[in-house]
């Protein structure tokens, strides 16, 4: 199996947001997508400044026999507690804390090793003819990552 990273998006975020919603959006993004959601990671303690969350959802798409798009989010939220608020003049309960998202794209050849054992002039060939429709995966799969980049900062509510 061979797996080439296509896109690496890190983003920062201090403020008002819920985990939960987040969650819930990312994991409907995944499914609205055509990456079935997997989550791979799942933690969250207590700390005297406040909660600390880490969470890592992957989402696989087949294309083919030979080449699939993985795409993988990962969370860590800490500081994260509830407080009082004045927003617009009124007292509200909002959860805040800071944010590190991080967002990998990659597309795996070969990801079930159907073709390893192929003469090496065989495989080689395979990989030639099979060119533009890699990079066409390759697309797919970046412009995939892209939404979800896209798509959290609508829901930070940021640049």
């Amino acid at each position: 199996m061979y797996e080439e990273t296509i896109l690496s998006r890190k983003l920062k975020f201090s403020g008002n947001f819920d985990i939960k919603s987040l969650y819930e959006m990312l994991w409907h993004l995944f499914e609205d997508t055509g990456y079935p959601p997997n989550e791979y990671k799942m933690s969250k303690s207590e700390e005297a400044s406040g909660e600390i969350y880490e969470i890592g959802i992957k989402g696989e798409q087949e294309y083919d026999k030979y080449v699939k798009g993985v795409i993988d989010v990962f969370i860590r939220c800490d500081s994260y507690r509830e407080e009082e608020r004045l927003i617009d003049g009124v007292p509200k309960k909002v959860k805040s804390g800071n944010l590190d998202v991080t967002v990998k794209a990659s597309v795996q050849r070969d990801y079930d090793n159907k073709f390893e054992h192929l003469p090496l002039f065989l495989g080689r060939l395979y990989d030639t003819m099979y060119g533009r429709k890699y990079e066409s995966f390759k697309d797919l799969t970046r412009s995939a990552a892209l939404g979800f980049v896209m798509s959290i900062k609508e829901f930070l509510q940021t640049k």
